[in-house]
């Protein structure tokens, strides 16, 4: 894969935003305030963050579209977009046990329906990242609100806690609750 002229600047500045402790939706911003194009713009904070350039580019993908409707001054809308959806956040390379607990919340998620998009899309980024104790906490919490009377809800969610190492006060609080329920 080549790169064109200037992606290798967009991505050193984006670097240096980023180590400086911007996030990565205000680093965006300044590379489109600076003439860059959005999804070079997009593809550099990625790839500073940790993404190779292949995985960017693929994963800019499921945003194919939204170029198109870029109206000037809804860059800010832009940035939101793609950092709910987790674009900027490299994905999350997961050992053996770590597979396992993605395998069990995800059969979590077979047990229920009508799932709040903003729920589904950030307890998806929490997976996809590695942080699944914060992925099994968001399913906690809402299952006490939405899901409480469904059995196959905590019994999944029981089986997907034991594959969690001990040792984690709120995830041991939150399997307790899973257990209790």
């Amino acid at each position: 894969m080549t790169t064109r002229p200037g992606e290798e600047s967009l991505v050193a500045f984006a670097r240096a935003r980023l180590a400086a402790g911007d996030d990565a939706p205000a680093v965006f911003l300044e590379l489109v305030a600076e003439e860059a194009a959005p999804p070079d713009a997009a593809i550099a904070v990625c790839v500073a963050a940790g993404s190779s350039r292949a995985d960017a580019e693929s994963c800019l993908e499921q945003f194919e579209g939204l170029w198109e409707i870029l109206e000037p001054g809804e860059e800010g809308d832009t940035a939101y977009l793609l950092a709910v959806g987790g674009y900027f956040e490299p994905d999350a390379v997961l050992d053996e046990d770590e597979q396992e607990i993605v395998a069990q919340l995800n059969a979590v998620l077979t047990t229920i329906s009508g799932i709040p998009s903003g729920f589904a899309a950030g307890c998806l980024r929490d997976l996809r990242t590695g942080r699944l104790a914060e992925a099994f906490l968001r399913l906690e919490r809402l299952g006490t609100i939405r899901w409480a009377d469904n059995p196959r809800f905590w019994a999944a969610m029981c089986r997907a806690g034991r594959t969690f190492p001990d040792g984690h006060a709120d995830l041991d609080a939150a399997r307790q609750r899973c257990h209790d329920a």
